[in-house]
């Protein structure tokens, strides 16, 4: 009778054990921090498509209507666009031969930026590269871009008959956010002119 020898396998120790469990831990320890950077730009990136998407709009809108558009990005993590409301003709509209006087904007549609960005400053800057800077409290501050129309027509603000837009001008000014995404510091540069945002680590 024959007996058939069937292979012989080594037993796997503690100590070989514990060695590769503690070279996982090592390799996922190295990698949580690579994870979290993604994760941290994932939202910021999200953060300024939603307002490159709002810009877009508005720039459409007032191109398309040939009137002005407001974007205003505010603190509480909202980016609206707004369209003009028109008064009557004053004299001293008729005299600088604006065609209407804007005497207010109304909320056109809304933008809410994800969940977990905080705003800590908005910084409008104007086209000489000067800014007036303030810390925002929650709700409560905000930063305003006008989009003007491409045709040559004038638009006036009522409490102060200064143009809103320029004959031919599409844009005024940018602005600058600063906030932070669990607690990692971005800025989120805007240039309404271009139509463009954007996004640098750090305050």
């Amino acid at each position: 009778m024959r007996i058939e020898s069937f292979p012989r396998f080594r037993a796997v120790t503690l100590l070989e054990v514990m060695v590769v469990l503690a070279i996982a831990g090592i390799l996922a320890t190295m990698a949580v921090p690579s994870f979290q950077e993604m994760a941290l730009h994932y939202r910021a990136q999200e953060n300024a498509r939603g307002v490159l998407q709002a810009m877009s709009q508005a720039r459409g809108l007032a191109q398309r209507e040939n009137q002005p558009m407001r974007l205003v990005i505010k603190s509480n993590n909202t980016v609206g666009v707004e369209r003009p409301t028109f008064g009557t003709a004053t004299p001293q509209q008729i005299a600088a031969s604006t065609r209407r006087l804007v005497v207010g904007y109304t909320e056109d549609r809304v933008t809410h930026l994800p969940d977990g960005v905080v705003v800590n400053g908005i910084d409008f800057l104007s086209p000489t590269g000067g800014s007036v800077s303030s810390t925002a409290l929650p709700g409560s501050a905000e930063a305003v871009l006008v989009f003007c129309a491409s045709g040559e027509s004038y638009y006036r603000d009522a409490s102060t008959l200064t143009p809103v837009c320029r004959v031919g001008s599409l844009t005024s000014s940018s602005a600058r956010i600063r906030y932070t995404v669990l607690g990692k510091p971005f800025t989120l540069r805007i240039n309404e002119a271009l139509g463009t945002i954007d996004l640098r680590t750090g305050s």
